[in-house]
């Protein structure tokens, strides 16, 4: 095996490789905004819910009900040409109207009636979040197809978040996660694999495996914020640029979800 002295184009990409992944790991601005958005997704759920209902499933239709929006389920394949396979499929449709004549706005989420329950939550609760985006303009379209294929909009991108933090409280996740682990190890079903960790998620949250992955990453970012708003020590905090108001939030928000006992549960050295 050639070693890197001999191979200076490699030993500079390692070079590089290993300096973008620690100025990554020293990044703490990248997990503070999956935290805001997590915190005030839940936010969002109990003052319009109530905090009794941020539980798992997630009610997303009384939740958008709340804010005016009528949920209309009908068959959205009707003008597809039968003659060509498609590559997609539209399931949702964010329609925002401003009647020209009596001044009156009307919120609608159209979604595909042949969808199954997991689909139809994830194209309401991202339809909302566009809604929440444009909330203050006369008229707004916007699609929801059911192949999530790559964005070509920052805006998609955020909303993909911000819709999975509303199906999936991340305080509700921690509890969840906490009870799963300690239910397997106390019945000796371990070791505990991700895919059965994201199907049990899946079950609870009515969400697809797909949506669900997507999300845990991010709440294993903001476990990690959690974490550290605990257990890091001042010098680490200065590390991951964590100052002392974001530490004081964090502890409060997550009192009573956040426990030595179910951290154990939670985190692996």
């Amino acid at each position: 095996m050639p070693t890197l002295e001999y191979n200076p184009e490699r030993k500079e990409l390692l070079k590089e490789i290993s300096e973008t992944l620690k100025e990554i790991g020293q990044a703490g601005h990248i997990v503070k905004y999956y935290w805001k958005i997590g915190r005030l997704a839940e936010q969002l759920i109990i003052q319009t819910l109530g905090e009794e209902n941020c539980v798992f499933p997630i009610d997303i239709e009384a939740l958008v009900k709340e804010f005016g929006i009528e949920v209309e389920d009908e068959f959205m394949d009707k003008f597809q040409n039968t003659n060509v396979r498609a590559l997609n499929r539209k399931i949702g449709q964010l329609v925002i109207r401003k009647d020209s004549y009596t001044g009156e706005k009307s919120v609608i989420i159209h979604i595909d009636n042949k969808v199954p329950p997991s689909s139809r939550r994830y194209a309401i609760a991202n339809e909302f979040v566009h809604y929440l985006l444009h909330y203050d303009e006369d008229r707004y379209y916007e699609n929801y197809f059911i192949m999530p294929i790559c964005p070509v909009k920052m805006e998609e991108i955020a909303a993909d978040i911000f819709s999975v933090f509303l199906l999936i409280p991340m305080r509700q996740f921690v509890v969840e996660f906490a009870q799963y682990v300690e239910y397997r190890v106390n019945t000796q079903k371990v070791p505990i694999s991700t895919e059965e960790w994201m199907r049990y998620l899946s079950e609870r949250a009515v969400l697809s495996d797909y949506y669900v992955a997507y999300g845990y990453q991010y709440l294993r970012g903001i476990g990690y914020w959690v974490y550290q708003a605990y257990n890091a020590a001042e010098e680490q905090m200065k590390e991951i640029a964590m100052d002392e108001e974001e530490k004081k939030e964090i502890i409060e928000w997550m009192d009573g979800y956040y426990t030595k006992e179910r951290s154990r549960w939670i985190f692996q050295a």
